[in-house]
């Protein structure tokens, strides 16, 4: 996890929660990858390239955010988890690690492009 990232991810998810509206959505993409997650209010999306159970490869995130299920997933193509209310530093901390392991190398660093939406 870097701070760099972190000061990345921060700002776009304080932008989704601060919204007047729950339709707004943060995608935080790696550049030359196939690899992003979306935020929007107690929802996390992410791409998935694998066939396994994500529950199982993203079991990490049941200690970083509360009350973390699995509502939707497609093998190779995405998994979709809800969550409790958590504060934007333990969610942006949540956003990297499954980046982290989307990229499948716990320390990289890697660079983020971040875009918000109206859906």
């Amino acid at each position: 996890m870097g701070a760099d990232q972190l000061a990345a991810i921060r700002p776009a998810l304080v932008e989704v929660y601060d919204a007047p509206t729950d339709d707004w959505c943060a995608t935080l993409e790696i550049p030359g990858t196939d690899f992003w997650v979306q935020v929007v209010r107690g929802t996390l999306n992410a791409s998935y390239p694998h066939t396994g159970d994500p529950l199982e490869r993203f079991k990490r995130l049941a200690s970083q955010l509360p009350d973390v299920k699995l509502t939707d997933w497609e093998a190779d193509t995405y998994a979709t988890f809800s969550h409790g209310e958590c504060s934007p530093r333990d969610l942006a901390k949540a956003v990297d690690f499954m980046l982290l392991l989307l990229l499948g190398d716990e320390s990289a660093d890697y660079e983020l492009d971040v875009t918000m939406q109206q859906m």
